[in-house]
């Protein structure tokens, strides 16, 4: 959807502007044309041009009044039954001070010791002897 959106809007800034790239080409004259009608059109029409002005004026007003009363639908008593229903249970926030935090002691003891060859070689048996059967 926002490419389509995106290719329309392109197409439009195209033809908006070739009159400035080609301009003697016939598509140029159209367009220039065309811009023309538009812009003498309350000239020649006052009373469309009007009768546009209210609808947009009360459009304005209904809109303005619409998101006036979605902001206002935050009072409870605005709501249904159902709507309260579906609202999660209003929860107030107790604040119990600060959570004491539990301090494990921390001992600096001896370096874990080096592996030996012995305790190598044990680790892959052992390893060998649990994988064993697996994959054959």
């Amino acid at each position: 959807m926002k490419l389509i959106f995106k290719l329309i809007l392109l197409g439009i800034l195209v033809i908006a502007g070739l009159p400035m790239i080609a301009p003697n080409s016939p598509v140029s004259g159209v367009i220039r044309a065309a811009t023309a009608d538009v812009m003498s059109f309350c000239d020649r029409r006052p009373e469309a041009c009007d009768d546009g002005a209210r609808f947009v004026q009360q459009t304005r007003q209904a809109l303005f009044s619409l998101i006036g009363s979605i902001g206002s639908a935050t009072d409870p008593s605005a709501l249904t039954a159902s709507d309260r229903a579906l609202s999660p249970a209003r929860q107030t926030a107790v604040n119990e001070g600060p959570k004491k935090v539990q301090a494990i002691p921390f001992t600096i003891g001896q370096p874990p010791a080096e592996p030996t060859a012995t305790s190598a070689a044990a680790t892959a048996q052992a390893r060998k002897a649990a994988f064993a059967g697996h994959g054959n």
